[in-house]
């Protein structure tokens, strides 16, 4: 009989510990999903901030004057990208993008918003008018994400002669001054972390162009 229980405890053991396994893999795998699905929203979004053309039902290429407006991205495309850090916003990190995009048959020119709360570790994601206000959490109809333990964006400056090197910046808007014209492109870092009894966190990093933010001025 001890020899019986003892095997019993072994099988146990194992079947214990690849019960283990599988929900660390499995967890894993979804966290992977979850992290690379916000880095690839954030640098699509990001990848189309500036875009002022968009296809009419004709099949035809049609402008959006929208997108440059003041309260848009401006006659200088300073203001497609906006980024309102954590010390300035209550705790909170919020990234704004503005760009004109063919899916919309109408209001075409989108202001897409992050907002990214540390403390609940969650990420919103709203798609507005340009004209309409800055959206607050309340507005936001659904969580993009959660389990979200940081999303950092920086952004590469172009600058206006070739004898300047670029340069990397955490506010956007400084690729606008001083000698510099534009944003070559943006790092996105999105790190998450699995929520129950597993323990897993997981970052990723991806780069992506924007090259619709120089103005044709």
């Amino acid at each position: 009989m001890a020899l019986v229980g003892f095997l019993l405890t072994l099988v146990w053991a194992y079947f214990a510990q690849q019960n283990r396994v599988t929900r660390e893999v499995q967890a894993r795998n979804e966290l992977n999903i979850q992290v690379r699905a916000l880095a690839e929203s954030v640098s699509m979004d990001l990848q189309m901030a500036g875009a002022r053309a968009v296809v009419d039902i004709d099949g035809k290429a049609a402008y959006v004057p929208a997108v440059v407006d003041d309260d848009a991205c401006s006659a200088d495309f300073s203001g497609c990208v906006v980024v309102v850090p954590f010390e300035e916003n209550d705790g909170v990190y919020e990234l704004s993008i503005v760009y004109a995009t063919s899916l919309r048959a109408t209001n075409s020119c989108r202001r897409i918003v992050y907002h990214f709360d540390p403390e609940e570790e969650v990420i919103y994601r709203a798609d507005d008018p340009c004209e309409a206000t800055t959206p607050t959490l309340d507005s936001f109809a659904t969580r993009f994400l959660t389990g979200v333990l940081n999303l950092n964006v920086t952004f590469v400056c172009t600058p206006a002669s070739e004898d300047e090197d670029a340069i990397e910046a955490i506010d956007p808007a400084d690729c606008f001054v001083d000698g510099y014209t534009a944003i070559r492109q943006a790092v996105v870092l999105v790190s998450g972390e699995s929520r129950g009894r597993t323990n897993v966190s997981q970052s990723l990093e991806l780069t992506t162009t924007m090259p619709n933010t120089r103005s044709l001025e």
